[in-house]
């Protein structure tokens, strides 16, 4: 009994895991997709081939680890994962985008200062 449990705690770990690294990836082909303009029938392939990727990763963990037999709590998980994935993504986002903008104002000020130097200086 303790044995299964283990187990099934392992697997929802997991699980997961899987969500966590399935936010990542997709975060990662929206970065590309930024980067690189694409179509709406490329966006669309991305995106079909990103599922079918992950369902046949899915699917083999599954079967590896829990010998093909699929419960909820592991689809619970999954989207867990995703979602706390997300939630981390977009607070460390919005922190990065303000001390990208405190630097900005900073460089900015130095600039102007440095600049303002050379005037004086020719003056």
């Amino acid at each position: 009994m303790y044995g299964l449990i283990v187990e099934q705690w392992d697997m929802l770990l997991i699980s997961l895991l899987l969500g966590v690294f399935m936010g990542c990836t997709y975060d990662l082909l929206r970065f590309l997709r930024r980067i690189i303009k694409h179509g709406t029938l490329a966006i669309a392939i991305q995106d079909a081939v990103y599922w079918l990727l992950w369902t046949i990763t899915v699917i083999y963990v599954i079967q590896r680890r829990n010998a093909g037999v699929l419960q909820a709590y592991i689809f619970i998980g999954i989207m867990i994962g995703v979602t706390a994935y997300l939630f981390i993504s977009c607070f460390l986002n919005k922190m990065l985008k303000n001390i990208k903008k405190r630097v900005k104002i900073k460089l900015t000020i130095a600039r102007k200062r440095d600049s303002g130097d050379r005037y004086e200086q020719n003056h």
